[in-house]
């Protein structure tokens, strides 16, 4: 038997083994994807949606023929999980694994590259054999500054936002060193959390979300509540947070609409908008008749010095 034979015949006895003992991770059930673990995790938890997680695989048609594999570039893979960045059998199989786990994964053509395939490697509807090994993974950093870490439980709909001055309803709770220390739902204006004894990281924070996510937050101290601390809850100065919030509706405010100072954000230095110009129809037609008034007055004076300049002329 020559080595690709053997190659051949091994790709194909895993994918059998895959397909009939592979457990069914699609939500739909409908044995799209099909898993086995090969290496247990080294952790319980699991990478959440947007998380950057780090990866070694090999791919392989179903006939054992390989495609592509990391570890022949010796260069873990790197995307943001959830995000449509990888076929979608890889958002759903990661999102299953665990720290240091390797398994094997059998993707129908509907949860890889469909009829297009991907030239000029992978056919068109073709089946993918891959054997993954998740090497690590972290939250999303909003800023990029390491301030915000960004986790989500559940994503939210739509793609729009919560903007400056938007009036927000969230569901929040707050830990400090393990222990929670709040717990409440609340509406205020994105910008003004403060009044409400919440830290400047939410309002940020909320910004990016959308309707009915459900996320965690890890607030680095400059985003929490800083060197002041907040005495109240009994969170010491410079002190780290993690919250879990969830949107669960916002009012945008429109576009140009003008802000009362104290609903503009802090962190950006913004300034009071100018006041807004009343056009009310008592002030149009005050404007109107002083106007005429000016006429009047001025025309008056001009027939009085004609007159003048007649009568007095020798």
């Amino acid at each position: 038997m020559t080595t690709d034979e053997a190659t051949k015949s091994e790709g194909e006895v895993q994918a059998a083994a895959l397909a009939e003992r592979g457990e069914d991770i699609t939500p739909a059930r409908d044995r799209g994807v099909l898993k086995i673990i090969k290496r247990p995790g080294s952790e319980d938890e699991s990478p959440m949606i947007g998380d950057k997680v780090y990866v070694h695989y090999k791919g392989k048609l179903a006939n054992g023929k390989k495609f592509d594999s990391s570890r022949d570039r010796n260069e873990p893979f790197v995307f943001s999980l959830g995000k449509g960045q990888v076929i979608k059998a890889w958002d759903i199989g990661v999102a299953t694994m665990k720290k240091g786990e390797i398994c094997y994964l059998l993707c129908k053509p509907e949860y890889a590259y469909g009829s297009a395939g991907s030239a000029p490697k992978i056919p068109s509807n073709a089946t993918l054999f891959f054997e993954v090994e998740l090497l690590d993974f972290k939250g999303e950093d909003l800023f990029e500054d390491g301030g915000i870490i960004r986790r989500i439980k559940k994503k939210g709909e739509g793609y729009s936002n919560p903007n400056e001055g938007a009036t927000v309803e969230i569901h929040l709770e707050g830990f400090c060193g393990g222990t929670r220390f709040d717990c409440k739902d609340v509406k205020f204006v994105v910008g003004e959390g403060e009044d409400h004894d919440i830290p400047i990281g939410i309002d940020k924070a909320l910004e990016k979300m959308q309707r009915g996510e459900h996320c965690i937050l890890y607030l680095g101290p400059r985003y929490g509540f800083g060197e002041a601390g907040k005495p109240k809850y009994g969170i010491q100065a410079n002190a780290e947070l993690v919250y879990e919030v969830t949107l669960k509706s916002f009012e945008k405010v429109r576009v140009g609409a003008p802000f009362a100072a104290s609903t503009l954000c802090p962190w950006r230095g913004c300034s009071p908008a100018p006041a807004e110009v009343d056009t009310s129809p008592r002030i149009s037609v005050f404007l109107i008749c002083s106007s005429l008034l000016v006429c009047f007055i001025f025309l008056a004076g001009v027939q009085v010095l004609l007159f003048l300049c007649l009568f007095l002329t020798p």
